[in-house]
């Protein structure tokens, strides 16, 4: 049985080539040079992630009116950057306040969190505008398939994607990035795979958007207990 252990994205190389954040860079650079130069807000990810746990994917890292100010700016980072989520997230930010309570339902604190797309925009609109040209997209494809090679390297046991964005620009870009999609069948006991991990989509879209969570709550959790029971039940069948 795998033990849980951490990753270092700033120190570990991904796939034996580059680290995340060389890999990012590089991104980075490749698409701001050729649009507005460097003042832009730098990519946002993850200090650490837990291997062999499970994941939660969102779309990617928001920008709230009050980070504005302290947003990094440029494509290269260096440790004094602040670069990086921290990984011992808070308990009582709004996004992360969602996976605690899960995590509590499943008696486990074997979570980590991890974004398919490391751009900072609150705005899916114009996330999704971004893919209209040929530099745009491939901007958001490489992202896409950073996070599918971390992926391999965590051994996630779930992902659970809580935003139908992701899902969207998964689906989109699956055959360019040389996804392998195993659609739910009797032979895998019904489960939606990608690259043989199992990804829940349907149950946990609307884990982003909190008006949904809130609404959730007052109707009991009714959502909220049946995507606990989908996890638990691949959890069963894949043990």
């Amino acid at each position: 049985m795998n033990t849980v252990t951490n990753l270092n994205l700033f120190e570990s190389k991904i796939l034996g080539e580059s680290t995340a954040i060389e890999r990012l860079e590089n991104i980075w650079r490749d698409y701001y040079i050729k649009s507005i130069g460097e003042n832009c807000y730098s990519a946002l990810i993850q200090r650490e992630l837990k291997t062999n746990a499970i994941v939660f994917m969102s779309i990617n890292p928001s920008l709230r009116p009050k980070d504005i100010p302290c947003a990094q700016k440029g494509y290269k980072p260096t440790k004094d950057f602040n670069f990086f989520i921290d990984s011992n997230y808070e308990q009582n930010d709004i996004h992360y306040a969602k996976f605690y309570e899960i995590g509590r339902k499943l008696n486990s604190q074997h979570w980590t969190a991890l974004d398919l797309l490391y751009i900072r925009n609150s705005n899916q609109t114009e996330v999704e505008e971004i893919t209209k040209t040929e530099l745009g997209e491939n901007f958001i494809v490489e992202q896409m398939r950073l996070t599918f090679d971390i992926l391999f390297v965590i051994n996630p046991k779930i992902v659970i994607v809580s935003n139908n964005g992701a899902v969207k620009l998964i689906n989109s870009f699956a055959k360019k990035i040389g996804l392998i999609l195993e659609l739910p069948s009797v032979l895998n006991g019904f489960i939606y795979k990608i690259n043989n991990i199992p990804f829940i989509t349907l149950e946990s879209k609307y884990l982003g958007s909190q008006r949904w969570c809130n609404r959730d709550k007052k109707e009991g959790n009714k959502r909220l207990n049946k995507l606990i029971s989908e996890i638990e039940r691949i959890k069963l069948i894949e043990r």
